[in-house]
């Protein structure tokens, strides 16, 4: 989701460290970790039609040069709301082309987004544009996997998928892993999801899985935090403390700006935490101190120095999230 706001915030972050051991192909005498540290210069970028159906792309980039046949894959779904951007936004493109350059094959996508902000006021239709963006989201993780079948032409091992987002593509990420048809969704949501296609939906490569196993909520949200079981993934999330448009905890979504409206719940990065520490579901939280919106973006959506830490915290859990 998107906003626009003034300045960079000065924040207080927590920072990690990882060890390296792994040596860089490119230059032996320094240490480095394959999904961790950017070995590669060059990103290969070949853009395909996931879905027939919707007529959705998504644009996956390799590392230039890798000759491995079983590389890692993440998933990244841009933010706007639900109703704007693309693949092609500049988070988008530097974070694709940084997992890249750490051997991964980034999977950038497009998804049905609603054709006015005014809609998503309505929460039955919000729920309803965002059932759909979930489940183009499973249709890309399909379509990848169907690729191994066809000689795997990506170099990718069908089992090691996570998935990912900023603010919207956040939110598309935390419900495709753990969004589940059980007692536990509300029958209205459950009706409208169902009316959408179910869970899995109409956007293509039917009969193959769409598990991944874990997600990046780079200000993200899940609808319900109580959605969030023990099932052996792995969340990294980062969040602003004092986001006006997507709850760090829960709570109305642009509470901070239109409280007037009683808009559609989600929990944010505070929430998941807590939830996935009573259940037991390893989850690391990298809380912005006194930051809006997306702080590692500015008003354009290009990615900041801010950015950079915030994914030097990632880099090292999520790469054990497949260890």
């Amino acid at each position: 989701m998107k906003k626009v706001f003034i300045g960079i915030i000065m924040s207080t972050v927590f920072l990690s460290s990882c060890s390296k051991d792994e040596k860089d192909p490119v230059n032996s005498n320094s240490p480095k970790e394959k999904y961790v540290d950017a070995l590669f210069n060059q990103v290969d970028i070949t853009t395909v039609t996931y879905s027939d159906t919707f007529n959705l792309a998504m644009d996956i980039y390799s590392p230039g040069g890798d000759t491995s046949t079983s590389r890692r894959v993440i998933f990244l779904g841009h933010g706007g709301s639900f109703y704007t951007g693309s693949k092609t936004n500049p988070t988008m493109v530097h974070l694709a082309t940084e997992f890249a350059k750490r051997g991964y094959v980034a999977v950038s996508i497009d998804y049905r987004k609603a054709s006015n902000i005014t809609l998503l006021l309505d929460s039955i239709t919000a729920a309803s544009t965002v059932a759909k963006a979930v489940q183009d989201g499973k249709a890309a993780i399909r379509y990848m996997r169907s690729t191994i079948a066809m000689g795997n032409p990506f170099g990718i091992d069908g089992d090691k998928f996570l998935i990912g987002g900023n603010s919207a593509g956040g939110v598309l990420a935390m419900q495709a892993v753990y969004l589940e048809a059980s007692s536990t969704i509300p029958t209205h949501l459950d009706s409208i999801i169902t009316a959408e296609g179910g869970l899995e939906g109409h956007s293509g490569s039917p009969g193959y899985s769409s598990s991944v196993r874990g997600a990046l909520s780079l200000a993200g949200a899940i609808n319900r935090d109580f959605w969030v079981t023990n099932k052996g993934f792995t969340i990294v999330a980062a969040h602003g403390d004092q986001d006006g448009v997507v709850p760090y905890g829960c709570d109305d979504i642009y509470q901070g700006y239109y409280p007037q409206y009683d808009l559609i719940q989600l929990c944010g990065g505070e929430a998941i935490k807590a939830q996935a520490d009573i259940v037991g579901e390893s989850c690391f939280l990298k809380t912005i101190a006194g930051a809006d919106h997306v702080p590692w973006q500015d008003n354009l959506g290009y990615p900041n120095a801010l950015m950079d830490e915030v994914m030097e915290f990632a880099y090292p859990k999520l790469k054990t999230a497949l260890d």
